[in-house]
């Protein structure tokens, strides 16, 4: 929160004010996190409720600026970052569901309680959840709670439907305090007083002509049109009296999921009953779904479980089709037309082209109680359960595998991928061969010498060479392994490197025993300190021009092997440093070196130049280097995997610009550690163009040029408006401030879920300030404000505001919010 203290009084001109007592006064509050569709499932009502928890907000995403008298415009900058992946807005089908990228929230991150009972995202952008401590919003980083504590309309805090009329009503069913209607901040209740059929709402729906229809627990069904109710009981032949799923399909038929009565059909006139005669299976109906076919997809409870009706036939999915459990809770499609199943005590399946993928959402599947599914407008899928938190997934820029994917391990060293497509990662516990979406594991059971893979190469011959760390050198042939190890002349048994230069000569550099030539089955050169080389730990090998060999080392710098002799090039000689962990010689005739902890060497024209993150390197350790289409260097650190432009580092070796800038990405992309690994090679651009890096949680695969920008600008939303500390309404068309007011405070806001922590935010004073003040993100705004009040004048001039970014202008609704007039002496 930043507050400006006004030092103007009516009647007088403004006085400039003291640039030191402005930024002594501000202060800066930067919370941190450690960490529609028409159907709605009901929770079991015999369940026992978790205890209500209040714990800390989440990380900072909403900024109040306090400025003197006068009205700020909003803004929100979305970073390049707010991608999506090129299959389109919704999870990518084609992806294992492992490879999601997979977000909880919990008590611990600010919801009131861990049991989710329903979802639904307002057209403002806002998430909201039903629990049992009340009605909750997310914003992508901090749950608001609205509960009987702070909102007198709320009469219970269970709350178990939620569902969004074309009006923008939010309408949340509850379990003994009737309806309640929100809609522009306000909020209104519907109980039986006031002709509702019965406190205990369990399911919301609304029909193409704006009614809303409403199922409760042991009353019936009601119709809300033209602010009345009617109600529909067994008096009028619904069969039972408790409803737990309703859904409108598309031509305008009611469709009811009952407690014992089966599925019920209401066309307006006439009910019709479907049960276990009929094909059903089972007469608890607990989920309803009609996909873009008009097939109707039925959850029961027991039974087959999930039940398809075409309108004539159901048709059962059952266990022995490998449905995890015929306990279902809830059914939703994504609009990739994927099928979602949550079930109780079972968890999360995914359904497609006749399989069921199940996916653990803890690790204990069988305890696992889902009560709740929807896909946001950008695409994620957001999971609720009972007692286990808020889950989201969401597509990943980076494909990973890992021992989730079938591997032995998560740590991973080298990476190639051979001529017939296949991309081999040796790991710290075998080696794994991908092809097709599909892992093969070789270990020493299936001949390898040793387990620990550390240096992968393919020869010309088709041979697959690895380097492993105590078993020496092995070739993989027609399907068989061969080793050779000290035994045989190898210089040591941890082989680091191994690279077949151009002219056909196989290279093999061991921890410890030097550089060595391999040939005919037989260790032919060996070369090591005593005959030039500076140091016997050979990390990378590369061909250099004119026919040579460029060897990296630890300890021993950079050496070109040509003709029989060694040149080496160390820290002393402009080297970064001596340690050289990876080599990338470019298209353009430059050599890119990285280093452990000293950064980014270029060698051309016999001359090094050295970047480091002093001046826009993200990280100084550097595993492995590639290169896009665009002319990005991409490079993978302790920290996460970054990427600069090559002509910015260009630019800034020719002392053209001062700094470059690198753009990271991390577990917040999908990759599960940001931790990367050195081997040789410890990254690789495969044939399709995606780059391949190690990380110490698995290979992890990115298309650089597979995103795109998503196409959901985030919202600005104004959410609180205070005039001189009091509140005022933010459904207001103008906030007027009459003579005399001094400060006016805005909280706002910028909805995204894909990437919450990278939005920035900026504001400005329309008529006083020139450009947009940036306000940051994540880090404190505290040091931008007082550089704009150094920089501002305080004379005030008359202004209404709109809002707007540089992205994408914030909504017409928020802008007509956040306008303000000042009569009297104050224009």
């Amino acid at each position: 929160m930043i507050h400006l203290p006004s030092r103007n009084r009516p009647g007088r001109a403004p006085a400039r004010p003291d640039v030191r007592t402005l930024c002594r006064e501000m202060t800066v509050t930067s919370e941190k996190r450690h960490k529609t569709d028409r159907l709605l499932s009901l929770p079991d009502l015999d369940r026992p409720q978790s205890p209500p928890v209040r714990s800390r907000m989440g990380k900072e995403v909403r900024r109040s600026i306090v400025l003197p008298g006068w009205m700020i415009l909003v803004g929100l900058l979305g970073p390049s970052h707010l991608l999506t992946t090129a299959h389109g807005q919704g999870l990518d089908p084609d992806l294992a569901v492992t490879q999601y990228t997979h977000d909880v929230w919990t008590t611990d991150d600010g919801l009131p309680q861990n049991s989710i009972n329903a979802l639904v995202q307002t057209r403002d952008g806002y998430l909201w959840m039903g629990t049992y401590e009340g009605l909750v919003r997310f914003d992508g980083v901090r749950f608001t709670v609205f509960d009987k504590r702070n909102t007198p309309a709320i009469r219970d805090n269970v709350v178990y439907a939620l569902y969004e009329s074309r009006d923008g009503t939010l309408w949340a069913g509850t379990q003994a305090g009737g309806l309640i209607a929100y809609r522009d901040g306000d909020f209104t209740t519907y109980t039986t007083e006031d002709g509702l059929g019965n406190d205990f709402v369990t399911s919301l729906a609304e029909d193409a002509e704006g009614t809303l229809w409403i199922g409760f627990q042991n009353g019936g069904l009601a119709r809300y049109r033209d602010g009345r109710f009617t109600t529909y009981t067994t008096e009028d032949g619904l069969v039972p009296n408790t409803i737990l799923a309703l859904l409108v399909d598309r031509n305008g038929v009611l469709w009811m999921g009952t407690n014992g009565g089966g599925l019920v059909r209401f066309d307006g006139a006439e009910f019709t009953t479907y049960g276990p005669a009929d094909g059903l299976g089972s007469d608890i109906v607990k989920a309803l779904w009609e996909d873009e076919d008009g097939t109707l997809w039925i959850g029961t409870r027991g039974g087959y479980g999930l039940v398809r009706f075409d309108g004539r036939t159901f048709t059962p999915l059952s266990a022995d089709e490998g449905l995890p459990n015929n306990h279902i809770n809830v059914v939703y499609a994504d609009q990739n037309g994927t099928l979602w199943i949550g079930f109780d005590g079972g968890g999360l399946a995914r359904y497609r082209a006749g399989r069921f993928d199940r996916i653990s959402l803890s690790g204990n599947e069988s305890g696992e109680v889902i009560w709740a599914i929807y896909e946001d407008r950008e695409g994620s899928l957001w999971v609720g359960t009972f007692g286990g938190g808020l889950h989201r997934f969401k597509n990943s820029r980076f494909m990973v595998y890992g021992r989730s994917e079938g591997m032995p391990s998560d740590a991973m060293r080298a990476v190639i991928e051979t001529r017939d497509g296949s991309l081999w990662v040796g790991s710290m516990a075998g080696l794994n061969r991908i092809r097709e979406g599909r892992v093969q594991v070789f270990s020493q059971r299936d001949g390898l010498s040793n387990d620990a893979v550390w240096a992968l190469w393919e020869g010309r011959d088709g041979s697959l060479w690895i380097g492993t760390r105590r078993g020496g050198l092995n070739r993989y042939r027609d399907g068989r392994f061969e080793a050779y190890t000290t035994e045989d002349g190898l210089g040591n048994n941890f082989v680091r490197t191994i690279y077949e230069d151009a002219t056909g000569n196989l290279w093999v550099g061991t921890d410890g025993g030097g550089l060595q030539r391999f040939e005919n089955g037989r260790f032919v050169d060996t070369y090591t300190t005593a005959n030039g080389l500076e140091s016997n730990v050979v990390w990378v090998l590369r061909d250099a021009p004119d026919g040579g060999l460029w060897v990296g080392t630890r300890g021993g710098g950079l050496s070109l092997f040509r003709d029989g002799r060694f040149t080496t090039y160390r820290a002393t000689d402009g080297l970064a440093d001596d340690f050289v962990t990876t080599l990338y010689p470019d298209h353009e005739g430059s050599l890119w070196i990285g280093s452990y902890g000293k950064g980014l060497t270029r060698f051309r024209d016999g001359r090094f130049a050295v970047i480091t993150s002093e001046h826009g390197l993200f990280d100084d350790v550097i595993h492995a280097i590639l290169e896009d289409d665009r002319g990005r260097l991409w490079m993978s650190s302790n920290r996460g995997v970054f990427y600069v432009q090559k002509r910015d580092l260009e630019a800034f070796f020719e002392g053209q610009q001062d700094a470059v800038t690198s753009t990271v990405l991390g577990k917040e992309d999908g990759l599960r550690s940001e931790e990367g690994n050195s081997a040789s090679p410890a990254g690789w651009r495969t044939r399709d163009g995606r780059l391949w890096f190690s990380t110490m949680q698995g290979v992890a695969g990115i298309r650089p040029d597979a995103s795109r920008r998503n196409p959901y600008a985030p919202p600005v939303v104004i959410e609180s408006v205070r005039l001189d500390n009091q509140e005022r309404p933010v459904g207001a068309a103008q906030v007027v401030m009459p003579p005399g007011s001094r400060h006016l405070e805005i909280q706002y806001t910028g909805l995204s879920f894909l990437f919450p922590s990278k939005v920035r935010f900026r504001y400005r004073l329309e008529g006083y300030d020139p450009d947009w003040i940036e306000a940051g993100g994540g880090a404190s705004p505290t040091t931008r404000a007082c550089r704009r009040a150094r920089t501002g004048s305080t004379s005030l001039p008359p202004t209404r505001t709109a809002c707007g970014t540089r992205r994408a202008p914030c909504s017409p609704s928020a802008c007509s919010r956040s306008s303000t007039s000042s009569p009297g002496s104050r224009r």
